[in-house]
């Protein structure tokens, strides 16, 4: 005779009914059990384009606007400054996020340059007319703890050099500076006209100058 067993009864799966899938899913929830959106979770959001490119130049591509996930993002930071954290992970990301930054500040012409072979620059913006500059942007995309050194600055300060026609340099970073930088003789001369240092505490002040937002 044939032995029983309990893999030959049939399973049955009640179906789950709308309500309690709602209650799952629902953002108030707390406790290790919450769901988040995939469109929200830091790694899958940084994913997103964050800005709109346009026509080429030699330098890279045209910024022509920003896209809604970089509101998103800086609604993030803005509300948890631990946010910048995630950028070490996508540094092209903090790129993106720095040339749409310089766009929403009022730049003119921003161009993001390619992935490799930059020159040094990873954002450069232009305000034209009166009191015209032209900036060159370098994106440091570090963990905490993970510091700027000083071969860094005076990398972009040998670019600054190089490219007569610029006004000043800006290096961004999610992290921050190594001790002494700004006292040492080769950076402190060019601080903060020439060269301007934004860790990541003053970043998300830069960001609280922004317009107001469209609704999210």
């Amino acid at each position: 005779m044939r032995q029983f067993r309990r893999s030959d009864v049939p399973r049955y799966r009640t179906p789950m009914s709308p309500l309690k899938s709602r209650l799952l899913s629902s953002p108030l929830l707390s406790g290790p059990d919450v769901r988040i959106k995939k469109e929200e979770q830091p790694e899958l959001l940084l994913q997103n384009e964050l800005i709109a490119l346009g026509s080429r130049t030699p330098d890279g591509h045209i910024v022509t606007a920003v896209q809604l996930p970089w509101w998103t993002i800086v609604q993030k930071i803005k509300n948890d400054p631990s946010f910048l954290g995630y950028f070490s992970k996508n540094p092209r990301a903090l790129e993106e996020f720095l040339a749409g930054l310089y766009r929403q500040a009022g730049f003119e012409e921003v161009v993001l340059t390619p992935r490799s072979s930059d020159g040094g620059r990873d954002v450069i913006a232009v305000k034209r007319g009166f009191c015209s500059v032209r900036i060159l942007g370098q994106a440091k995309a570090y963990k905490a703890g993970h510091l700027v050194g000083h071969d860094d600055c005076r990398a972009l300060i040998g670019v600054l050099t190089a490219e007569p026609n610029s006004s000043k340099g800006m290096i961004v970073t999610t992290s921050d500076f190594a001790p002494g930088i700004k006292t040492a003789p080769t950076i402190q001369q060019f601080v903060p006209n020439r060269l301007e240092l934004v860790n990541g505490l003053a970043l998300p002040k830069w960001l609280s100058g922004l317009n107001q937002p469209p609704e999210l």
